[in-house]
């Protein structure tokens, strides 16, 4: 074979951001190589080392992974300091995070592409899945993540890894919102449960999984028709009036987010979501909570009780809905997705360092070919 089945993009930089980043960076690697040689997946890891800190080591010179594998190859892309100064607001984030991923999409080689962040760990079922070869090159698949106790950290094993997700899940995000798990039910609200839709919506679109999107999965083909990855939560309606359709993999196919202090929201729920978690099923508490805090905006202007975004700027757009909303609506309207990136989108004209960590069979016959 030429190509993969399968390439897996994600990207970080050296600075142990979000806490342990580092520990982080490695449990996911070492777990996703280790499904990716259980289930026999032909595929690619292609970690993007976004604009390295100065006197700071790269990223393939800190972590420790296996050099032995069959199935699954390892690769390091360099984004230098020098690209990034050229980014807007580039001395106050130091880390772009679509330009990071789309160098990487660029220079995959996979029949299918799967976009991650670095902090993520697969269920067995969900590498199982993607084993099977079932992907379609007309969908586009997302899946719910659930966030796990940062404790994971500790365990050496990448079995009783995942096993410790199942049983430690603190917040659970689906296409209906993000709620934290304050007590065992014997049955949370999943995306897959298309008759829970909010009935009071009146847009003309459909409603997507944009909820904590870090998955993103597509044929390569679909991804370079709309040139790569803008704002996430945007990504979902530029694939669907694209012509794709969406796949929202059942529970069990699931994504395990490593907990960590984090700008975006508040780690611990506040008392009113643990109350209301507690005593009401998912689905009533989500309608409760949507309702207080209409109320609440309607006294005081503002993000409710639930004060969890904050403003990011990707190429002049902030990442809101405020922002994101007339766009969807130029979208809906004409039935064509909205382009943002140019031709030479992924810095594709800009020759790259690369490291192969490690290579897999199928990358040595590749090579033997080159």
């Amino acid at each position: 074979m030429d190509s993969p089945y399968l390439s897996i993009v994600t990207c970080s930089r050296n600075d142990d951001h979000g806490e342990g980043m580092l520990k982080r960076m490695h449990i996911t690697l070492v777990s996703l190589l280790d499904q990716l040689e259980k289930y026999k997946v032909e595929s690619e890891i292609i970690l993007v080392d976004y604009n390295p800190p100065k006197g700071k080591l790269l990223l393939k010179d800190v972590l420790v992974c296996s050099k032995e594998a069959k199935y699954c190859s390892l690769r390091t892309i360099i984004v230098p300091a020098s690209i990034h100064r050229r980014c807007l607001d580039a001395d106050k984030v130091p880390f772009n995070g679509p330009l990071a991923f789309n160098v990487g999409l660029r220079r995959s080689r996979g029949q299918f592409v799967l976009l991650m962040p670095i902090d993520n760990l697969f269920s067995d079922e969900l590498a199982e899945f993607l084993a099977n070869k079932s992907l379609e090159n007309d969908k586009f698949y997302r899946a719910d993540r659930l966030d796990v106790s940062r404790a994971v950290m500790e365990i050496d094993s990448p079995q009783d890894r995942i096993a410790f997700c199942k049983e430690n899940i603190l917040w659970i995000h689906t296409r209906y919102g993000s709620f934290p798990v304050v007590r065992k039910k014997k049955r949370h609200l999943r995306s897959v449960n298309l008759n829970f839709v909010n009935s009071h919506r009146k847009s003309r679109r459909p409603l997507l999984h944009t909820n904590a999107p870090d998955i993103m999965l597509a044929s390569r083909e679909a991804w370079f028709s709309i040139f790569g990855l803008h704002l996430d939560s945007l990504l979902c309606y530029m694939a669907y009036y694209n012509g794709l359709k969406e796949e929202v993999l059942s529970p069990k196919c699931c994504l395990f987010h490593i907990d960590h202090d984090s700008r975006w929201r508040n780690i611990q729920p506040i008392l009113l979501e643990k109350i209301l978690f507690y005593l009401f099923s998912d689905r009533l508490a989500l309608k409760l909570r949507w309702s207080i805090n209409g109320v609440l905006r309607k006294i005081k202007p503002g993000p409710g009780i639930i004060a969890r975004n904050t403003m990011v700027k990707v190429n002049k757009l902030g990442a809101n809905w405020v922002d994101i909303r007339p766009i969807l609506s130029e979208m809906a309207c004409s039935g064509h997705p909205k382009l943002f990136n140019t031709a030479d989108w992924g810095l594709s004209e800009k020759s790259l360092d690369e490291y192969a960590i490690s290579r897999a069979e199928w990358d040595k016959v590749v090579r033997e070919k080159i």
